[in-house]
């Protein structure tokens, strides 16, 4: 939790990213699903192949055969199998080039896949049934979640079997729907299924992406609650909560690391208020905390209330925390809150490193009484004595 918490110290970055992991998940998703996508082109293909040979073989015994078998089987096999295995090739290399993004890779399988269902309508469109297999192309976006690509393909898909019914004539056997009725019920009777189909995928992958747009958005709004609840309205780092939360963790961590937490506030950071007025001290609170984040990267920082502040360090010296606190001292010597204001300021800071023995609550306890010894001189960096 504590890492989560470091990496949430911005909000308006920490909500990005987090969107950016839930898109990047996403992303890892289609991309999975594009490489079986393309798979499963392949795979429709050599089945295909597979299918003809046998069909071929059958065909080629009876009487349906009314040229040589030479040209029977380059007509019917041969050239729709290299056909086939061109596409999935040219496919293969676009799939590789670096240059071509994602969404440009998933629109080429998807036609790719297509294109491989109009060969095989085109080849074999003497049966009717055969153009059921544009629905396969269309299916396989769902996934995606992209409604234009979708649409894209439907619409395709049903150009395509336009184009093989009515333009191509590649087996002059085929009736056609001029010369039997039956086939032209058939023809209707698919075209109104692809397009009923077509209709449903498109809508479905419109609730798809409402679904997935809405879980993201429930993200958001989560850590806007969350932001709310753990940091501090004024000066955008933790608030008290957020501290509550983190020395929660640590007691609930393996005890492998080591924790120091420095309890500082501004001196005589009344007299500013009464000197400049609330507006000016809420500016020195902002740049104060500011200041804390810049100074000390490498730990968490915390508003506990009014202009007392807390950093938590992890797996570092007492030597190095004190360094960082001696650094912010140095940095609030001439503080520039506005284009008109520049101020002197001191800081106080007092230390303890956490025992597991005696607690988290003891830890604050023992941070805020070396505060207490550091402010008896002001401008000091007190390091709390068990002895003490």
């Amino acid at each position: 939790m504590l890492e989560n918490m470091k990496q949430s110290a911005n909000f308006p970055m920490f909500v990005k990213t987090r969107v950016a992991e839930i898109e990047n998940k996403y992303s890892k998703i289609d991309r999975e699903w594009l490489i079986l996508h393309f798979k499963m082109a392949v795979s429709f293909s050599i089945a295909a192949f597979f299918v003809e040979s046998l069909l071929s073989l059958y065909v080629s015994q009876t009487s349906l055969v009314t040229t040589t078998l030479l040209r029977f089987y380059l007509k019917y096999l041969i050239l729709p199998t290299v056909a086939n295995m061109l596409l999935l090739f040219i496919c293969a290399l676009l799939m590789k080039n670096q240059q071509v993004s994602q969404t440009q890779r998933i629109y080429i399988v998807s036609f790719t896949t297509t294109l491989i269902s109009f060969v095989l309508t085109t080849t074999h469109n003497i049966f009717t049934p055969i153009y059921i297999i544009y629905l396969i192309p269309i299916v396989l976006t769902v996934i995606y979640t992209v409604p234009r690509l979708t649409s894209t393909i439907s619409i395709s898909s049903l150009a395509l079997f336009f184009l093989s019914e009515f333009v191509l004539i590649w087996d002059p056997n085929k009736e056609t729907i001029f010369e039997s009725p039956i086939r032209l019920t058939e023809i209707i009777l698919l075209f109104v299924i692809m397009l009923i189909f077509s209709i449903i995928c498109i809508i479905s992958v419109r609730f798809l992406q409402q679904k997935n747009s809405a879980s993201i958005e429930l993200e958001m709004e989560r850590l806007a609650l969350e932001h709310q609840l753990r940091f501090d309205e004024l000066t955008g780092i933790y608030n008290r909560s957020g501290l509550n939360a983190a020395l929660e963790s640590i007691e609930e961590s393996n005890g492998e690391d080591s924790y120091i937490l420095a309890v500082g506030d501004i001196d005589y950071f009344k007299k500013i208020n009464d000197r400049y007025g609330h507006h000016t001290g809420d500016m020195c609170l902002k740049a104060y905390a500011e200041t804390l984040k810049k100074v000390a990267k490498n730990c968490m920082v915390f508003r506990f209330g009014g202009d007392q502040f807390c950093l938590l360090f992890q797996n570092i010296s007492m030597d190095e925390a004190r360094a960082v606190c001696t650094e912010i001292q140095k940095e609030v010597r001439d503080f520039q809150i506005s284009d008109t204001i520049v101020l002197s300021l001191t800081t106080s800071f007092g230390l303890a490193k956490y025992n597991p023995d005696a607690g988290v609550t003891e830890l604050f306890i023992r941070a805020d009484y070396a505060l207490y010894s550091a402010k008896k001189e002001r401008n000091k960096v007190v390091i709390f004595q068990a002895d003490h």
